[in-house]
Protein backbone atom coordinates (compact mmCIF):
# COMPACT_ATOMS: atom_id res chain seq x y z
CA UNK A 1 0.00 0.00 0.00
CA UNK A 2 1.59 3.27 -0.20
CA UNK A 3 1.30 7.12 0.71
CA UNK A 4 3.06 9.16 -1.81
CA UNK A 5 2.98 12.90 -3.28
CA UNK A 6 6.46 11.47 -5.78
CA UNK A 7 7.48 9.64 -8.44
CA UNK A 8 7.31 6.31 -6.27
CA UNK A 9 5.33 5.32 -3.65
CA UNK A 10 5.58 3.64 -0.22
CA UNK A 11 4.18 0.33 1.53
CA UNK A 12 1.45 0.80 3.41
CA UNK A 13 0.59 -2.31 5.90
CA UNK A 14 -2.83 -2.96 7.58
CA UNK A 15 -3.87 -5.44 10.10
CA UNK A 16 -7.38 -6.98 8.88
CA UNK A 17 -9.98 -8.00 11.26
CA UNK A 18 -13.08 -10.23 10.77
CA UNK A 19 -16.28 -10.02 12.31
CA UNK A 20 -17.64 -13.86 12.51
CA UNK A 21 -21.22 -14.33 14.44
CA UNK A 22 -21.27 -16.41 17.91
CA UNK A 23 -24.09 -17.06 19.67
CA UNK A 24 -26.22 -14.02 17.83
CA UNK A 25 -23.76 -11.72 18.87
CA UNK A 26 -21.70 -9.14 17.11
CA UNK A 27 -18.04 -10.66 17.99
CA UNK A 28 -14.95 -9.90 16.76
CA UNK A 29 -11.80 -11.47 15.96
CA UNK A 30 -7.57 -10.99 15.48
CA UNK A 31 -7.16 -13.31 12.55
CA UNK A 32 -3.54 -12.44 12.04
CA UNK A 33 -2.91 -13.79 15.60
CA UNK A 34 -2.17 -17.19 17.22
CA UNK A 35 -5.40 -18.86 17.91
CA UNK A 36 -3.35 -19.85 21.38
CA UNK A 37 -3.41 -16.01 21.69
CA UNK A 38 -6.31 -14.46 20.08
CA UNK A 39 -9.02 -13.21 21.87
CA UNK A 40 -12.79 -13.01 21.07
CA UNK A 41 -14.80 -10.07 22.27
CA UNK A 42 -19.03 -9.62 21.89
CA UNK A 43 -20.44 -6.82 22.96
CA UNK A 44 -24.58 -6.30 23.90
CA UNK A 45 -26.27 -4.03 25.79
CA UNK A 46 -23.49 -3.17 27.36
CA UNK A 47 -21.78 -6.78 28.36
CA UNK A 48 -18.55 -6.81 27.01
CA UNK A 49 -16.68 -10.10 27.71
CA UNK A 50 -13.45 -12.08 26.56
CA UNK A 51 -14.08 -15.67 25.54
CA UNK A 52 -10.56 -16.40 26.01
CA UNK A 53 -10.37 -14.96 29.66
CA UNK A 54 -12.19 -17.68 32.06
CA UNK A 55 -14.10 -14.45 33.56
CA UNK A 56 -17.88 -13.40 34.04
CA UNK A 57 -18.74 -10.89 31.90
CA UNK A 58 -17.84 -7.09 33.24
CA UNK A 59 -20.96 -4.75 32.99
CA UNK A 60 -20.72 -1.40 31.37
CA UNK A 61 -22.70 1.73 30.89
CA UNK A 62 -24.14 1.36 27.90
CA UNK A 63 -25.93 4.04 25.68
CA UNK A 64 -28.44 3.84 22.94
CA UNK A 65 -28.85 5.24 19.26
CA UNK A 66 -31.24 5.30 16.66
CA UNK A 67 -29.72 4.77 13.52
CA UNK A 68 -30.45 7.43 10.74
CA UNK A 69 -30.62 4.56 8.06
CA UNK A 70 -32.89 2.24 9.07
CA UNK A 71 -34.46 3.76 12.49
CA UNK A 72 -33.46 1.09 14.35
CA UNK A 73 -32.83 1.47 18.12
CA UNK A 74 -28.95 0.87 18.85
CA UNK A 75 -26.75 0.50 21.77
CA UNK A 76 -23.32 0.66 22.49
CA UNK A 77 -20.77 0.80 25.60
CA UNK A 78 -20.54 4.85 26.73
CA UNK A 79 -16.61 4.02 25.69
CA UNK A 80 -17.28 4.35 22.21
CA UNK A 81 -18.41 7.75 21.99
CA UNK A 82 -17.49 9.14 19.09
CA UNK A 83 -16.08 6.52 17.63
CA UNK A 84 -17.55 5.13 13.96
CA UNK A 85 -19.24 1.74 14.56
CA UNK A 86 -21.50 -0.87 12.61
CA UNK A 87 -25.20 -0.80 12.61
CA UNK A 88 -25.83 -4.16 13.63
CA UNK A 89 -29.27 -4.06 11.17
CA UNK A 90 -28.10 -2.24 7.85
CA UNK A 91 -24.64 -2.48 8.29
CA UNK A 92 -24.04 1.09 7.72
CA UNK A 93 -21.13 3.15 9.62
CA UNK A 94 -22.18 5.19 11.66
CA UNK A 95 -20.90 7.56 14.34
CA UNK A 96 -22.10 7.60 18.04
CA UNK A 97 -22.58 11.15 19.10
CA UNK A 98 -22.05 12.42 22.59
CA UNK A 99 -25.06 15.41 22.14
CA UNK A 100 -27.62 13.63 20.78
CA UNK A 101 -29.49 10.14 20.97
CA UNK A 102 -29.46 10.40 16.55
CA UNK A 103 -26.31 8.25 15.03
CA UNK A 104 -24.11 10.87 12.61
CA UNK A 105 -23.01 10.19 9.20
CA UNK A 106 -19.33 9.58 8.50
CA UNK A 107 -18.27 13.34 8.10
CA UNK A 108 -17.19 12.66 4.03
CA UNK A 109 -16.72 14.35 2.23
CA UNK A 110 -13.38 15.85 3.61
CA UNK A 111 -12.86 19.58 2.20
CA UNK A 112 -9.46 21.28 2.14
CA UNK A 113 -8.34 24.47 0.53
CA UNK A 114 -7.95 23.02 -2.76
CA UNK A 115 -9.11 19.58 -2.56
CA UNK A 116 -12.42 17.59 -1.69
CA UNK A 117 -11.92 13.90 -0.56
CA UNK A 118 -14.66 11.82 -1.31
CA UNK A 119 -15.74 8.08 -1.77
CA UNK A 120 -15.25 6.96 -5.24
CA UNK A 121 -17.84 7.13 -8.48
CA UNK A 122 -18.48 4.90 -11.61
CA UNK A 123 -18.10 7.86 -13.30
CA UNK A 124 -14.72 8.69 -12.34
CA UNK A 125 -13.06 5.52 -13.79
CA UNK A 126 -11.29 8.24 -16.99
CA UNK A 127 -9.79 9.81 -14.25
CA UNK A 128 -8.99 6.81 -12.32
CA UNK A 129 -7.47 4.94 -15.41
CA UNK A 130 -5.21 8.06 -15.88
CA UNK A 131 -2.80 7.20 -12.91
CA UNK A 132 -3.45 4.30 -11.37
CA UNK A 133 -1.70 2.23 -13.91
CA UNK A 134 1.48 4.16 -13.92
CA UNK A 135 4.62 1.42 -13.56
CA UNK A 136 6.32 3.75 -11.54
CA UNK A 137 4.12 4.05 -8.71
CA UNK A 138 4.55 0.01 -7.83
CA UNK A 139 8.50 0.66 -7.35
CA UNK A 140 8.26 0.12 -3.65
CA UNK A 141 4.98 -2.18 -3.42
CA UNK A 142 4.67 -6.23 -3.70
CA UNK A 143 2.26 -5.82 -6.54
CA UNK A 144 2.50 -4.37 -10.19
CA UNK A 145 0.40 -1.80 -12.01
CA UNK A 146 -3.18 -3.43 -13.12
CA UNK A 147 -4.20 -3.57 -16.66
CA UNK A 148 -7.43 -1.77 -17.43
CA UNK A 149 -10.00 -4.94 -16.56
CA UNK A 150 -8.27 -5.42 -12.98
CA UNK A 151 -7.92 -1.37 -12.19
CA UNK A 152 -11.52 -1.43 -13.27
CA UNK A 153 -12.66 -3.47 -10.84
CA UNK A 154 -10.37 -2.20 -8.34
CA UNK A 155 -12.78 0.79 -8.19
CA UNK A 156 -15.92 -1.06 -8.39
CA UNK A 157 -15.09 -3.40 -5.42
CA UNK A 158 -13.55 -0.12 -3.87
CA UNK A 159 -17.15 1.00 -3.97
CA UNK A 160 -18.55 -1.44 -1.77
CA UNK A 161 -16.32 -1.65 1.05
CA UNK A 162 -17.60 0.36 4.74
CA UNK A 163 -15.51 1.33 7.00
CA UNK A 164 -16.47 -0.86 9.65
CA UNK A 165 -16.95 -3.60 7.46
CA UNK A 166 -14.28 -7.17 8.68
CA UNK A 167 -11.70 -5.82 5.84
CA UNK A 168 -13.26 -2.68 5.29
CA UNK A 169 -11.78 0.68 4.45
CA UNK A 170 -12.93 4.32 2.81
CA UNK A 171 -12.25 4.51 -0.83
CA UNK A 172 -12.01 8.15 -1.56
CA UNK A 173 -10.89 10.13 -4.44
CA UNK A 174 -9.07 13.04 -4.51
CA UNK A 175 -10.78 15.46 -6.23
CA UNK A 176 -8.99 18.76 -7.44
CA UNK A 177 -11.84 21.23 -6.22
CA UNK A 178 -10.99 23.69 -9.44
CA UNK A 179 -11.07 21.07 -12.15
CA UNK A 180 -13.66 18.30 -10.71
CA UNK A 181 -11.43 16.39 -11.42
CA UNK A 182 -10.01 13.40 -9.63
CA UNK A 183 -6.36 13.19 -9.21
CA UNK A 184 -5.58 10.64 -6.57
CA UNK A 185 -6.22 7.77 -4.32
CA UNK A 186 -6.57 7.66 -0.79
CA UNK A 187 -7.91 4.22 1.02
CA UNK A 188 -8.13 4.52 4.95
CA UNK A 189 -9.25 1.58 7.35
CA UNK A 190 -9.74 0.98 10.97
CA UNK A 191 -6.50 -1.45 13.09
CA UNK A 192 -7.93 -1.88 15.59
CA UNK A 193 -11.36 -4.35 15.52
CA UNK A 194 -12.97 -4.05 18.80
CA UNK A 195 -12.48 -0.01 19.97
CA UNK A 196 -11.98 1.46 16.37
CA UNK A 197 -9.50 4.25 17.93
CA UNK A 198 -6.67 3.17 15.39
CA UNK A 199 -5.97 4.00 11.72
CA UNK A 200 -4.08 3.69 8.31
CA UNK A 201 -3.86 4.85 5.21
CA UNK A 202 -3.15 3.90 1.56
CA UNK A 203 -2.46 7.16 -1.10
CA UNK A 204 -1.74 7.33 -4.67
CA UNK A 205 -1.44 10.90 -6.50
CA UNK A 206 -1.29 11.07 -10.36
CA UNK A 207 1.83 11.85 -11.48
CA UNK A 208 1.25 15.18 -13.41
CA UNK A 209 -0.10 16.79 -9.89
CA UNK A 210 3.05 15.37 -7.43
CA UNK A 211 5.44 17.86 -5.87
CA UNK A 212 2.61 20.94 -5.78
CA UNK A 213 1.62 19.95 -2.16
CA UNK A 214 -1.63 17.92 -2.72
CA UNK A 215 -0.25 14.82 -1.11
CA UNK A 216 0.20 16.59 2.11
CA UNK A 217 -2.73 18.99 1.75
CA UNK A 218 -4.85 15.07 1.32
CA UNK A 219 -3.41 13.80 4.55
CA UNK A 220 -3.91 16.78 6.95
CA UNK A 221 -7.35 16.59 5.93
CA UNK A 222 -7.70 12.65 6.21
CA UNK A 223 -5.64 13.45 10.33
CA UNK A 224 -8.44 15.57 10.75
CA UNK A 225 -11.70 13.49 9.57
CA UNK A 226 -9.92 11.07 11.63
CA UNK A 227 -9.41 12.94 15.08
CA UNK A 228 -12.09 15.40 14.79
CA UNK A 229 -14.17 13.30 13.00
CA UNK A 230 -14.17 9.68 14.60
CA UNK A 231 -12.65 9.80 17.55
CA UNK A 232 -9.08 8.10 16.22
CA UNK A 233 -6.73 7.94 18.96
CA UNK A 234 -3.80 7.34 16.44
CA UNK A 235 -2.77 6.83 12.40
CA UNK A 236 -0.28 5.32 11.33
CA UNK A 237 1.82 4.23 8.42
CA UNK A 238 4.81 1.66 6.90
CA UNK A 239 6.75 2.81 4.31
CA UNK A 240 9.22 1.09 2.37
CA UNK A 241 12.72 2.42 3.73
CA UNK A 242 14.02 3.30 -0.03
CA UNK A 243 11.05 5.51 -0.61
CA UNK A 244 12.55 9.08 0.53
CA UNK A 245 10.03 11.04 -1.08
CA UNK A 246 7.23 9.35 0.79
CA UNK A 247 8.88 9.67 4.26
CA UNK A 248 9.56 13.85 3.40
CA UNK A 249 5.72 13.72 2.50
CA UNK A 250 4.91 12.19 6.28
CA UNK A 251 7.11 14.01 8.01
CA UNK A 252 5.80 17.15 6.26
CA UNK A 253 2.97 16.63 7.16
CA UNK A 254 2.73 16.12 11.08
CA UNK A 255 3.87 12.08 11.55
CA UNK A 256 6.75 10.76 13.57
CA UNK A 257 9.41 8.13 12.97
CA UNK A 258 8.87 5.45 15.13
CA UNK A 259 11.27 3.03 14.30
CA UNK A 260 12.69 0.66 11.53
CA UNK A 261 12.56 -2.53 11.06
CA UNK A 262 15.76 -4.22 9.14
CA UNK A 263 15.04 -6.34 6.24
CA UNK A 264 11.57 -7.32 7.43
CA UNK A 265 9.81 -8.24 3.90
CA UNK A 266 10.30 -9.20 0.43
CA UNK A 267 9.31 -6.76 -2.51
CA UNK A 268 9.88 -7.97 -5.87
CA UNK A 269 13.07 -10.42 -4.86
CA UNK A 270 14.85 -8.05 -2.30
CA UNK A 271 14.71 -7.88 1.11
CA UNK A 272 13.57 -4.66 2.09
CA UNK A 273 13.49 -2.29 5.80
CA UNK A 274 11.16 -0.37 6.55
CA UNK A 275 9.92 2.44 8.70
CA UNK A 276 6.93 2.94 10.88
CA UNK A 277 5.04 6.61 11.32
CA UNK A 278 2.56 7.64 13.82
CA UNK A 279 0.76 10.52 14.19
CA UNK A 280 -1.36 10.96 17.41
CA UNK A 281 -5.17 12.85 18.44
CA UNK A 282 -2.43 14.83 20.10
CA UNK A 283 -0.36 15.84 17.99
CA UNK A 284 -0.66 19.64 16.25
CA UNK A 285 -1.98 19.61 12.99
CA UNK A 286 -1.29 22.34 10.15
CA UNK A 287 -4.81 22.40 8.85
CA UNK A 288 -4.02 25.90 7.20
CA UNK A 289 -2.62 23.78 4.10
Amino acid sequence: MSALNAPAPTVICFAEAAYPAANGLRTTSQPWADDRFSSAFAVDRGWVWSKDSGMNPAKQESVDFQCLYCKSALSFPEKDLGTAQECAFCSETVVLPSDTEMARKLPLPIATKRLNIRPLRTEDLPDWLEFIKDDDSYKYITYNAPDDEEAISWLENGKDFRLTNPIGRLALGIELQSAAKIIGYLSFSLNDPEDHRRGAFHMLIHPDYRRQGYGTEALLGLFDFGMNGIALHDIRVRIDSRDLAARRLVIKAGMKLEGEFIEECRIKGEWVSSAYYVIFKTSPLNLGK
